[in-house]
């Protein structure tokens, strides 16, 4: 059960960790 909610939590920090990093580098790349 604990696991479940581990991975979720994960997944979700990857997926918006992702997002962080793909809106950091097309900013200043954009420009």
């Amino acid at each position: 059960m604990w696991k479940d909610k581990f991975l979720t939590y994960i997944k979700e920090l990857d997926s918006a960790y992702e997002r962080g990093l793909l809106e950091k580098e097309q900013g200043p790349a954009t420009v």
